[in-house]
């Protein structure tokens, strides 16, 4: 087996062992001893045994340059604030996209109450319309009912008429013929103008169905504006939840930016005392 064997450790990965390792120093489980020179520190853990001491691990130590370590940090705080601008950047670009939906929806919001004021008053229009020509077909139709109902009471008073001169005079015959036709031909008129009430109440059937299709068009429309307005407000709700995740990664960064200035200043006062300790042994060694 090799005495001495040189490995590359990461301090994060073997932080526990070396803690474990200082726990057992303590508890006199094992032995540390320092070597130090102008420029180098060495560290031996170390045990005991009644044939010999067992090395179980050397930590080769010298002086921290502190430039690197300071242009490091002001690598990593360039780089988190270059990190911050491209946030706040997407940030800025979210809430104009945000205003512009904003501005969209209310645009569509005027346009829906716009169709809809259109659409109340053309339903009103309509209304008006439907109800003065009901109005004027019955107020025909009862005019023409009341003018035939007079007529009829009319033939029946002429056929009580006749029947009375048919029992006193036989000679009458010629003029109740004549009345008779008289009356066929009023029934033919009459019968006419039935017709002519019937073909305008089809037409007013008509005209009420091409309306009742424009009302069900407009209710498509309306429907699908509101579904367009649902579409745009869940858009807006996804950029609020994308502007808020963004807000709080720069809460992250910033308390990230927090625990590194931390952590420089706890790594200058180790620096500080790492070289008092190194004055104090060099001193002892001269």
């Amino acid at each position: 087996m090799r005495s001495e064997q040189c490995l590359d450790i990461d301090f994060g990965e073997f932080r526990t062992n070396l803690i474990d390792m200082l726990h057992q120093v303590q508890k006199h489980e094992m032995f540390l001893k320092c070597e130090i020179d102008s420029n180098y520190g060495k560290l031996i853990f170390y045990g005991k045994s009644k044939i010999k001491a067992i090395i179980f691990l050397t930590v080769d130590l010298q002086i921290t340059n502190q430039k690197e370590i300071f242009d490091e940090m002001n690598n990593n705080i360039l780089e988190l604030q270059n990190v911050n601008k491209t946030l706040a950047s997407q940030l800025q670009m979210s809430k104009s996209r945000l205003e512009d939906k904003d501005s969209e929806i209310e645009k569509f919001v005027m346009i829906n109450k716009e169709l809809e004021k259109r659409f109340l008053k053309d339903l009103q229009k309509l209304s008006f319309v439907f109800s003065n020509k009901l109005q004027e077909c019955s107020s025909l139709l009862l005019n023409k009912i009341v003018v035939l109902s007079h007529k009829l009471l009319k033939l029946i008073q002429d056929v009580e008429i006749v029947k009375a001169e048919s029992l006193l005079k036989s000679d009458s015959s010629m003029r109740l013929l004549q009345s008779m036709e008289n009356l066929r031909l009023e029934s033919i008129e009459t019968s006419k103008v039935v017709n002519d009430l019937k073909r305008e109440n089809c037409n007013l059937k008509s005209a009420q169905l091409s309306d009742e299709k424009m009302i069900n068009e407009l209710n498509n429309t309306i429907q699908r504006q509101d579904a367009e307005f649902r579409e745009l407000r869940k858009q807006r709700d996804e950029l609020e939840k994308d502007v808020k995740q963004a807000t709080m990664i720069i809460a992250q960064k910033s308390t990230a930016n927090e625990e590194l200035a931390r952590d420089v200043v706890k790594a200058n006062q180790m620096l500080v005392n790492f070289n008092h300790l190194l004055d104090t042994k060099n001193q002892e060694v001269r």
